[in-house]
């Protein structure tokens, strides 16, 4: 088990589009951006007439933070106050703090922030000062495509909307973030483990493309001796309940339907006879919800996937499994038992406050429980809790006062 120090390092996804939404499709937009990385810099816009009253690189702070504000209220535009959600972001970044972000070009780049948030109006970058308050990196790290980066956080720049500037506040995704940083610039810090798949937790590693091609190929193993193959023409007509169909000269099609972390309802597809078989996959579903439904609809043409047989796929057959490999400890997915947890939590009061064994966001002032699926949920204290995904007691804060109970709960597990 490891012990991994935050120290209070907090992971930022940044929008660099300093453009109105009129200019967001320019072909400006991407040369300004490549500016930015040459010049090691990420900032927001907003930008106001050159403010006298504060000096260049000053940094953001509650004073120079309010001569700006007074200097942007003076612009029409501005008199909403859409800069304040990101203002309000930047002044919380701190020296050591990780970006990143996506270029119009769809090439990542992720850096380690150099200092904190400064004034640089008077930067003038690929020929205008569009940025009003910015940060260096010590390098941007560039990922030319999406293969070489989790699709968790991908997922992440997949919204429909995206703000300037966000704070990572999951766990999961923050420790994705400073690992991948670490293993592409060789710089070892935190040292963060890679996370133990297991069944119940694989399928947030996929994204909805993944998840889709992983079902065709149980779909695949399953029919191929009956002479079945994907129509990839089915993938690219939309159809509401189906994602694609597999055809074979003998018998009806073969559909499926699939949802990464939406619920399905099987009666939907209960009286549908034009298809041999309907596969369907829910990541939602439980083990014990998935078999249930597997006995409900069996003598049916309706199939429920549980994540089981999914996994199984995975490991045995799927061409992902490198990839996850990468990223993910895919081969040892040992995670300490609900049981173990529970008697540490009842035995030893103290540990209970650096116990967490679901993925969450820092949950202040909530004491743990357990829900229906046996899994401890909250934590009481937002600073320091366990991770089984990582094998890891994470400290959010480099306060040593928790050196005690981590130890006793480190002895507890014998580890």
């Amino acid at each position: 088990m490891n012990t991994i120090y935050l120290h209070g390092v907090k992971c930022w996804i940044v929008n660099l589009m300093p453009f109105s939404e009129k200019k967001r499709d320019s072909f400006k937009v991407l040369p300004f951006q490549k500016a930015c990385i040459e010049h090691k810099i990420f900032g927001m816009g907003w930008g106001t007439d050159i403010i006298t009253d504060i000096p260049d690189n000053a940094k953001l702070d509650d004073f120079s933070k309010k001569i700006y504000e007074t200097k942007a209220k003076e612009k029409e535009e501005y008199r909403n106050e859409p800069y304040k959600s990101a203002l309000n972001s930047y002044q919380e970044i701190s020296d050591g703090d990780f970006v990143i972000m996506r270029l119009k070009n769809s090439h990542y780049y992720i850096g380690r922030i150099i200092g904190n948030a400064k004034y640089i109006q008077r930067l003038f970058v690929d020929g205008a000062n569009r940025l009003s308050w910015g940060c260096n990196v010590d390098e941007w790290i560039e990922l030319e495509n999406e293969e070489k980066i989790p699709s968790e956080i991908v997922g992440r720049f997949s919204q429909k909307y995206h703000s300037t500037i966000q704070q990572v506040s999951n766990l999961r995704l923050k420790a994705l973030i400073i690992s991948l940083y670490e293993h592409k610039s060789n710089k070892c810090g935190f040292n963060i483990p890679k996370i133990f798949l297991n069944e119940s937790n694989f399928v947030t590693t996929l994204n909805y493309m993944e998840l889709e091609d992983l079902v065709s190929q149980f779909i695949y193993d399953k029919h191929r001796e009956n002479g079945y193959v994907l129509l990839p023409s089915s993938c690219k007509v939309n159809k509401q309940n189906y994602e694609f169909s597999f055809v074979s000269k003998i018998g009806k099609p073969i559909t499926c339907q699939v949802k990464n972390q939406e619920s399905i309802d099987p009666k939907g597809y209960a009286k549908e006879d034009s298809y041999e078989k309907i596969y369907l996959f829910s990541g939602k579903w439980s083990q014990e919800e998935a078999d249930r439904l597997k006995e409900e609809y069996k003598n049916t043409n309706i199939y429920i996937i549980s994540k089981s047989e999914l996994y199984k796929t995975l490991n045995e057959n799927s061409y992902l499994k490198n990839k996850l490999a990468e990223f993910y400890n895919i081969d040892n997915n040992t995670v300490h038992s609900y049981e173990m947890i529970k008697n540490i939590l009842e035995e030893n009061p103290k540990t209970k406050e650096c116990i967490v064994y679901k993925k969450c966001r820092f949950t202040k002032n909530k004491i743990y429980k357990f829900n229906d699926n046996r899994k401890i949920i909250y934590i009481e204290n937002y600073e320091c809790f366990y991770s089984p995904e990582f094998n890891s007691i994470f400290i959010n804060s480099s306060d040593k006062t928790y050196d005690d109970s981590i130890e006793k709960f480190k002895n507890t597990f014998d580890i």
